[in-house]
């Protein structure tokens, strides 16, 4: 498999982030234009990306050489791993709210031989790995166990990310009420202990906040 790469290419197509990272890119994509739904936008956003990547991407993950592609199978008889072998299950979920999973996908190459790999329903993008395989069901288990690897890491990637997030509302939170009581806090030492406890109340969400922000950021 031939692969070309483009250092042009959008955040949210870029293996080298991580899966909430690519995630946040499309819905803040979504959020700026007059696509309110985060999965449109990574299909058809500002700028027509699946038109402009329609070549796979080669990249490197934890030492194994790979080709990607968000544009649709790449490998011609593409199957899904639970297809070819009963895994028992469909996929492996990669967030806390179980909205997307990574599944295996096998792809057919010359002389009988086989890929594995995976897709992730997250944005679509499809990922195969460079070992090449003499039977089907052998590159089946092993598209499985790829994609079982990806979501464990993008599993834990997105609790960092949502822990991150439920800080900020908490941040957000706070600071609504005290500027809700901050006009009445000479009004009465109810009104002034109230003020106080929620000023440390902000003061130890926003180090919660730091904290889980830096969590997230070193992955």
């Amino acid at each position: 498999m031939n692969g070309t790469s483009n250092a042009t290419q959008p955040p949210y197509l870029m293996l080298s982030l991580s899966a909430s990272r690519r995630l946040a890119v499309l819905r803040e994509r979504a959020a700026t234009s007059d696509k309110p739904d985060w999965r449109a936008a990574r299909d058809w956003t500002l700028v027509n990306w699946r038109a402009a990547f329609g070549d796979l991407g080669q990249g490197c993950v934890g030492g194994d050489r790979i080709w990607y592609t968000h544009t649709g199978p790449a490998l011609r008889g593409e199957r899904d791993a639970d297809d070819v072998v009963d895994l028992r299950h469909h996929g492996w979920y990669t967030d806390e709210m179980q909205s997307d999973v990574a599944r295996g996908i096998v792809g057919r190459l010359p002389h009988g031989r086989f890929a594995a790999g995976y897709l992730w329903t997250g944005n679509g993008e499809r990922v195969y790995f460079d070992r090449v395989h003499d039977d089907e069901r052998d590159a089946a288990r092993m598209a499985d166990e790829h994609a079982r690897v990806f979501a464990e890491l993008a599993r834990e990637d997105d609790e960092r990310f949502q822990a991150m997030v439920r800080a900020e509302d908490a941040v957000g939170e706070t600071l609504r009420q005290l500027r809700k009581f901050w006009p009445a806090r000479h009004v009465s030492a109810e009104f002034r202990a109230d003020v106080r406890e929620l000023i440390e109340r902000l003061r130890t969400r926003r180090l919660e906040l730091h904290v889980a922000t830096r969590d997230y950021e070193r992955g």
